[in-house]
């Protein structure tokens, strides 16, 4: 029994290191062979130390990238599996992350990595059979000698943009351009695992591969990310400050107070919070990345002592520094309408029913002046009210529109 159970641990050692020699080998030269006579047992040993060392190395890149996000070279908040992430259901999410999106990048990536699936060579092998048999021998052999001849940079060449399609999950910047090496190193390493096991085994089990390795990555993040992230736990001589990111998928009710002493925000958007301390309408804040703008965060700010900090501008200026924005002011023009009505019959018959149908100004005994007014809703009410036909056009039934632009004071976030 005993004797059974080391043969089968030393067997299983030795299937491992065939199997990551195997892969080395074929990383310094790689060549369309297939393995043969592996058992399903011996297989599924290789699929499973393929896994465990694909993200062990993953794991190295991974890690510096991490670094260079705390640093604030650039943000996982921007990127695209976090959009998906927070904004279709977790089974729906985990449809496409695990399933449709690895089977159409194995489709496109490492199926043609074996010659008789590659259909440009098929395509062109299909019109040469056009001109005979002895013809499409001679095209045949060609492309099989150029085909050994440059497998290498072909391999390698597709395992490259594999890795750099995923650039596109990053908001492209200055910085991610410059670390976008490092950035899809991970997807370079992952694209080089499933291309050997696309060539030495199948394309069926590259494809679990993918699956596998993808699930693992995204059950994780989904963990993760529902979890609030402390992003901020200050403690100085004038205050404390708590920031976190909110939960994903939170579903609470959105709580703020300002006070004297302390701020707090539960469950709040960043441009909400943004817009009560800058005590701003929240439609004047503005931003480049609407992402950022839009995510749920919780603030807990209290003053220590006798302190005279300004509180509001104090947690602004810790929110820019915590999420990478800043802040900057300019002015837009915006279209304002004033309509006055010079019917006095009218206005004095109907002036209670009018004055609460509309939120309105009234200016004098038989002059009303609305500002800031819809035109189309406006004729539309005026035509209910009065039973007139009213429409929106300048001098119809002795009314005089103005129209002019005023300059409004608007926020820009940028991050």
């Amino acid at each position: 029994m005993q004797e059974n159970f080391y043969f089968i641990i030393a067997s299983m050692m030795n299937n491992i290191k065939e199997t990551l020699f195997d892969f080395v080998q074929f990383l310094k030269n790689p060549k369309d062979e297939k393995i043969e006579n592996k058992t399903k047992t011996q297989v599924a040993i290789s699929f499973i130390v393929l896994l465990f060392f694909c993200y062990l190395v993953v794991s190295i890149p991974t890690s510096i990238i991490y670094i260079l996000e705390k640093f604030g070279f650039y943000s996982t908040n921007e990127h695209a599996i976090t959009g998906l992430m927070e904004n279709l259901p977790i089974a729906i999410f985990l449809l496409v992350g695990v399933i449709i999106m690895p089977f159409i990048e194995e489709l496109v990536f490492r199926l043609p990595l074996r010659f008789k699936n590659n259909l440009l060579y098929r395509f062109i092998l299909f019109l040469s059979g056009i001109w005979g048999k002895r013809k499409k021998v001679i095209v045949r052999l060609f492309l099989t000698k150029k085909w050994k001849k440059h497998y290498l940079l072909f391999f390698y060449v597709l395992a490259i943009l594999f890795a750099y399609i995923h650039l596109f999950n990053f908001k492209i910047t200055p910085n991610v351009l410059l670390f976008s090496p490092l950035l899809v190193m991970p997807q370079f390493i992952a694209g080089l695992v499933l291309g050997y096991i696309r060539v030495r085994y199948n394309f069926l089990l590259g494809f679990l591969f993918h699956a596998t390795y993808n699930a693992i990555l995204f059950i994780s993040v989904i963990f993760v990310f529902n979890q609030p992230t402390i992003r901020r736990n200050d403690i100085t001589t004038d205050y404390k400050i708590t920031i976190e990111d909110c939960k994903k998928n939170s579903k609470d009710d959105a709580v703020s107070t300002i006070g004297n002493k302390s701020i707090s925000f539960e469950n709040y958007s960043l441009n909400a919070a943004i817009a009560e301390l800058l005590d701003k309408n929240i439609d004047l804040i503005e931003t480049n990345n609407k992402d950022s703008f839009n995510k749920k965060i919780n603030i807990k700010f209290e003053q220590l002592g006798d302190s005279t900090l300004n509180n509001q501008a104090k947690v602004l200026a810790l929110l820019a520094e915590t999420y990478h924005f800043k802040i900057t002011s300019s002015f837009k023009f915006q279209d304002v309408y004033e309509m006055n009505l010079f019917d006095s019959i009218l206005f004095n018959k109907n002036n209670q029913k009018f004055s609460t149908h509309l939120n309105s100004i009234t200016n004098g005994e038989n002059v009303l002046k609305l500002k800031n007014v819809n035109l189309d809703d406006l004729a539309k009410s005026l035509s209910t009210t009065y039973k007139l036909n009213v429409v929106n056009n300048i001098g119809s039934l002795s009314t005089l529109i103005l129209r002019f632009q005023i300059a409004i004071l608007t926020r820009q976030i940028i991050f």
